[in-house]
């Protein structure tokens, strides 16, 4: 069965599976962080999987968009994502939309169809913070995930729970973010370790996957931070900042 080894775990078995089932993640970003991600979604068995990226195939994504091939450059990443997780488990549904979003679309994106949790993979704050503005209006759970060299970061904003991005990146302070990646939301060319990206696409599921079963400690108000070079992580505490445009008026 395919999900038997998950089903075997307390904090899932037959009720949390589905849970899972029933569950709508929409990713924004199908590049280095939005292609992992979205893979461990879909071997979760997670119901409904939103992929939302304007961007194609380039020659210097391979080094960390791994589910894509040299045949494919100049494809659109959106529909190529899409049909790779059809093809991984038909049993869950998909749906690519190769758009960017903007301030006058994304809600429309993010809240239709009731999606439950949304993951950052984008390689830009000026996206960032949009999506952090839409979905702490919704009330929805935001996983904001970024690398950049041989380094990565990732904190899960569950609105009204702790603080949102812009208590962490209160200036949209780029200067102090990891810019780079994501789907091809924003463009750029940013150095980074390939598989760091894999490694915080993969935590960006596993938080996405927890707030969906409502199991363990999610990263409210913690930083991970990841150092691949050194192989080493630091936890930073982030407060929820009074003046913040965004959340300050969501009740605690």
């Amino acid at each position: 069965m395919r999900y038997s080894r998950q089903l075997a775990l307390p904090e899932i078995g037959p009720q949390g599976q589905a849970r899972l089932q029933q569950s709508k993640v929409t990713v924004v970003g199908a590049g280095g962080l939005g292609t992992p991600a979205s893979l461990y979604l879909a071997a979760a068995g997670v119901g409904q999987i939103t992929i939302i990226d304007p961007d194609t195939i380039a020659m210097s994504n391979l080094n960390r968009q791994v589910l894509y091939d040299p045949e494919q450059l100049g494809a659109s990443k959106a529909s190529l994502l899409t049909e790779r997780l059809r093809s991984f488990n038909p049993e869950i549904e998909v749906e690519g939309i190769p758009l960017r979003l903007t301030t006058e679309n994304a809600a429309q994106f993010l809240n239709r169809a009731g999606c439950d949790v949304v993951v950052d993979a984008t390689d830009n704050n000026e996206t960032r913070l949009l999506l952090n503005r839409v979905a702490v209006s919704a009330g929805l759970p935001l996983i904001y995930g970024a690398v950049h060299s041989f380094y990565g970061q990732i904190m899960t904003i569950v609105p009204g729970a702790g603080p949102c991005l812009g208590c962490l990146l209160p200036n949209d302070a780029t200067s102090t973010s990891l810019k780079e990646e994501g789907g091809g939301v924003g463009g750029g060319g940013t150095p980074v370790f390939g598989v760091i990206a894999g490694i915080v696409g993969c935590l960006e599921a596993a938080e996405a996957l927890k707030i969906l079963l409502g199991a363990g400690t999610s990263l409210v108000g913690r930083l991970l931070v990841i150092n691949a070079l050194d192989m080493h992580c630091d936890e930073i505490a982030v407060k929820r900042d009074p003046a913040c445009p965004v959340c300050s008026c969501e009740k605690s």
